[in-house]
């Protein structure tokens, strides 16, 4: 009997060797390791490439072969998209063949070669001020769906697509503000954000014109609204776009159609830059893994600069670890700060809906009625002698007896004047031994 070591076969033995159901497995397994929501372009990449390969009588994947294939795509692509090619033929070579462009260092000095002088075009971004005059000035019954998008946009640092796919479930109302969760994005971290105050009152009055009977969680949030009435139609992905084009036409604004559904996001990442002036807390904001990506891709002309990342600073600093706390101190204890106030309002408003109301309830809000009509001392005067009443009527409590008194049908009791009820009421102290504290 012959023995092999185990180096001596090659993997095309291995794979002979391999039994047939084991084989579909793997190739199953590979197949899912394709990102789904982009799936389809992966395979549109790669059909493309086998195409060129076919026609060309070329049977390799070798680093050759992709540089002869992206050099003749260079002649119609600009280079984001050889880019964006490359990514996706990384992924599938990988996955079907086995075969790993990433290690085609001539390939990726093609790439970068093609990238120089190379200037991206950037979605246009929106400032405060026209934020706050499109809110403030237009009318919602032509805007409010515009509103509403605009506010989870710039409020999420939202992309059209997580736009497009935020669900019912997705947005949690406590009454005073709006949890929203964003559980499907780009980078696969799930994030959340919070609206409140006037921007919570929008939004809630677009979510009140939804039709009966669409009230399913799976629905999507977004639903198509005209003339002041919300129909049955969802928003598509491309329409969030088109209506940061109608901000930019009812601000007036100069070129409109350079206002893309990425001028959400690009517009959230450029305030926070310019609050906070930290990359970190933006990567945080926004979800980045890549400073890069956050601070090249994302943000305007115009911002401030950041920080530079804790990375080049920890050569530069004898003490990082002090920088990396700072760091953390500004954004995240706001941000939970907010998320802290939004679950204790969720908390108390379930609550209240448990609790019956009854007649304390009642007087309770009748008299923060009446205390919010004062002016600030007579309002201090009123609730420290409400609360000195409280106290004595807990250390003290009356006894039945003296606030019982038989009244006879025929009887007429008139009510004393102010100057006896103060007389007997010192009088009533000075006699009542219940009224006497105990001595320290």
């Amino acid at each position: 009997m012959e023995f092999h070591d185990e180096n001596d076969i090659d993997s095309d033995e291995y794979e002979n060797l391999t039994p047939p159901e084991v084989v579909e497995k793997a190739a199953k397994v590979c197949e899912n390791l394709l990102p789904s929501m982009s799936k389809e372009r992966y395979e549109h990449a790669y059909n493309q490439f086998m195409d060129w390969r076919l026609k060309n009588k070329v049977h390799s994947f070798s680093e050759k072969i992709l540089v002869a294939y992206f050099g003749d795509l260079s002649a119609k692509y600009k280079s984001s998209t050889l880019w964006s090619i490359y990514s996706m033929l990384r992924g599938t070579l990988i996955a079907k063949h086995d075969v790993n462009i990433a290690a085609y260092y001539k390939l990726k000095a093609l790439l970068k070669k093609e990238s120089v002088n190379y200037v991206a075009k950037k979605a246009n971004v929106l400032t405060n001020d026209d934020i706050k005059t499109f809110i403030e000035t237009a009318p919602n019954e032509l805007y409010l769906l515009t509103k509403t998008a605009l506010i989870f946009g710039v409020c999420g640092c939202m992309r059209k697509g997580e736009l497009y796919n935020v669900k019912l479930a997705d947005v949690k109302d406590v009454n005073s503000a709006l949890i929203v969760d964003v559980p499907y994005t780009k980078s696969k971290k799930p994030r959340k954000f919070v609206i409140t105050d006037n921007f919570y009152s929008i939004c809630k009055e677009y979510i009140n014109l939804r039709p009966l009977g669409m009230t399913d969680e799976n629905q999507k949030f977004f639903i198509n609204y005209q003339k002041g009435k919300c129909t049955r139609q969802d928003v598509g992905i491309n329409k969030f776009g088109k209506l940061v084009q109608d901000i930019a036409k009812f601000l007036k604004l100069p070129h409109p159609e350079k206002y893309t559904g990425h001028t959400y996001r690009r517009t959230s990442t450029t305030i926070v830059a310019d609050k906070t002036g930290d990359l970190l807390a933006l990567k945080r904001h926004g979800g980045w893994q890549s400073s890069g990506t956050a601070e090249e891709d994302e943000l305007s002309e115009d911002c401030v600069d950041l920080d530079p990342p804790l990375e080049k600073r920890k050569k530069n600093n004898a003490d990082p670890l002090n920088e990396e706390i700072s760091l953390h101190s500004t954004h995240d204890v706001q941000l939970q700060q907010r998320m802290d106030e939004a679950f204790t309002i969720l908390e108390r408003d379930t609550q209240k809906e448990d609790k019956k109301r009854d007649e304390c309830d009642i007087y309770a809000e009748l008299v923060a009625t009446k205390l919010r009509k004062m002016d600030e001392r007579t309002r201090d005067i009123a609730m420290n002698k409400i609360d000195n009443l409280l106290f004595d009527l807990k250390i003290n409590p009356p006894c039945q007896h003296q606030y019982t008194r038989p009244v006879h049908s025929c009887q007429t009791i008139s009510a004393p004047s102010p100057s006896f009820c103060q007389t007997s009421s010192l009088s009533h102290r000075a006699s009542s031994p219940h009224r006497q504290l105990p001595s320290p």
